[in-house]
């Protein structure tokens, strides 16, 4: 990619630029932009190529369309990049692995996301290139003997001596046995996530009896609705004693008369589901500091009763059901967290709902609305906003909406809008 007939370096005014102020110029440009703008002139250029090698790139992506020749040219600035994305036709693989190994330490690169392309020969020329890696993501989207095969994967994990974090996407457990109990095999494997799976009883409990007292993080996404989800639940909490984050996403699934017990380490949990329905012998989880919550179809009692089991909890992010008949049992457990900091709305059906909340929750200083505003939720928001900011003077009160709206208003001086 490289041309001998540059321009001079009397090239007007971005040659006589400071180096401050080009970096400044370059910062607000896409990596393309950088490249043409190397073919300006020889002073530019030269430029231009420090601020690349200087740059540091997170992650290089290969994807369906390979353009060798600029894979070849970036892969040479971006000589300290940690993470690779593949999710290129075998034919193309070799030919773009070649490229990296020339221009990069292989040995130094941590994170590896393979796409459905991948195949069997492929896992094992990574083994052999990346012995190193610590994050694995895989998409299992497609099982044909052409793509990953069981067998191709329970023989490429064992050699991954390394892997802290496996990450599979799309997978139906039944269809990897051996791959799974390879996977609990993994001497350093402490943050697990399955993706859009399929998990079998057995499977569940092989990982739960292998590798229960040593996940750290455990993230579980079901899209359909999952058979024995109250037991999958309720064994995670009982056995996973050292979790320091939990997510669960059973959308469609229903979570009922489970026991939530203490882990002493988990600072973090998300819940997304359908419903949930705890015993009254549950027991609070003290050290919980941030709090997710989408349950679409629970009860304002059990609502209310979920949130009080977390009394540390310091930020909420929360997604108002749209069917409470009576919210205030659900506001007043809110109002009752006594660290809370933050809340963030991640969805929303009632304004009136999420004003009350705002306006009666009175150690929170901090208020994030995700969701998209009509003009009279807006209005509604922000002057519920004023009022609060007028009733708790000597404190300053945030509100980050999403859009970009116009305020004729004068806000009180303790006020921050903040559009994101």
């Amino acid at each position: 990619m490289e041309v001998d007939n540059l321009k001079s370096d009397n090239c007007g005014l971005l040659s006589s630029l400071s180096d401050d102020m080009v970096w400044e110029i370059c910062s607000f440009l896409f990596d393309d932009e950088l490249l043409t703008l190397r073919f300006v002139s020889r002073s530019v250029k030269a430029r231009i190529d420090l601020i690349l090698r200087n740059k540091r790139k997170q992650q290089i992506t290969i994807g369906c369309q390979v353009d060798f020749a600029k894979l070849n040219f970036i892969s040479r600035f971006y000589i300290n990049v940690e993470t690779i994305a593949i999710n290129c036709h075998s034919d193309y693989f070799y030919e773009a692995m070649f490229i990296l190994n020339q221009n990069l330490n292989l040995n130094q690169v941590v994170q590896l996301k393979l796409g459905e392309e991948v195949n069997d020969k492929a896992l094992q020329f990574i083994s052999d290139l990346m012995p190193n890696l610590k994050i694995l993501q895989l998409n299992l989207i497609i099982v044909t003997p052409d793509y990953i095969t069981d067998f191709g994967l329970s023989r490429f994990l064992p050699r991954m001596l390394h892997l802290k974090m496996v990450h599979l996407i799309n997978i139906e457990t039944s269809e990897f046995k051996q791959a799974f109990k390879a996977l609990t095999s993994l001497p350093h494997l402490n943050e697990l996530i399955l993706d859009c799976i399929d998990i079998s009883k057995n499977e569940f409990a092989l990982i739960l009896n292998e590798k229960a007292s040593d996940l750290e993080r455990l993230s579980l996404v079901c899209s359909t609705p999952l058979r024995k989800a109250s037991f999958y639940f309720q064994e995670i909490l009982n056995r996973c004693t050292k979790l320091k984050f939990f997510s669960c996403d059973f959308r469609l699934g229903e979570i009922k008369n489970v026991k939530l017990v203490d882990i002493p380490s988990l600072t973090e949990l998300c819940l997304s589901l359908n419903k949930c329905i705890i015993t009254e012998c549950s027991e609070p989880l003290k050290n919980v500091k941030k709090l997710e919550l989408c349950l679409n179809s629970s009860k304002d009692s059990q609502f209310a009763r979920i949130i009080s089991s977390f009394p540390a909890v310091e930020t909420l992010s929360i997604n108002l059901p749209p069917k409470f008949q009576d919210f205030y049992p659900m506001i007043r457990a809110i109002a009752r967290l006594h660290r809370l900091k933050k809340i963030e709305f991640l969805a929303f059906k009632d304004v009136n709902m999420l004003i009350d909340i705002i306006t009666s929750v009175h150690r929170c200083y901090h208020f994030e609305i995700d969701h998209p505003l009509s003009e009279e939720n807006f209005s509604k928001i922000l002057e519920a906003s004023v009022e609060v900011a007028n009733k708790r003077e000597n404190h300053i009160i945030k509100i980050k909406l999403k859009g970009k709206r116009n305020i004729s208003c004068e806000l009180p001086a303790n006020l921050k809008i903040i559009f994101i």
